[in-house]
């Protein structure tokens, strides 16, 4: 699974395939696995409701990636794809992990 936040999904999920299908896709790992035939889906995660600004969006991007990680769930996006070092997760006090 690889977790990215996009103000244009379309957009977004058309480059990642137009990479993956020309072989230079950015993350190796996942290149890797589309050349092997891996299935390959996108799914869409609740978003934030109205628009928001990026900061937001990447807040929530590496929420959804904390959620996912510790829950045990293998995940393309490198420690390095953090990018909000106060996260999400410390945005409110009291959240809890879906």
């Amino acid at each position: 699974m690889y977790i990215g936040e996009t103000e244009d999904i379309r957009r977004r999920c058309k480059a990642h395939i137009d990479l993956l299908k020309s072989g230079k896709h950015t993350n190796s790992e996942l290149q890797n696995d589309y050349n092997n035939k891996y299935p390959f889906e996108i799914i869409v995660l609740p978003g934030i409701p109205g628009r928001c600004n990026s900061e937001k969006r990447l807040c929530a991007e590496d929420y959804y990636i904390e959620c996912f990680r510790r829950r045990g769930i293998k995940l393309y996006n490198s420690e390095s794809d953090k990018n909000i070092k106060e996260s999400f997760l410390f945005y409110r006090q009291g959240i809890t992990l879906l």
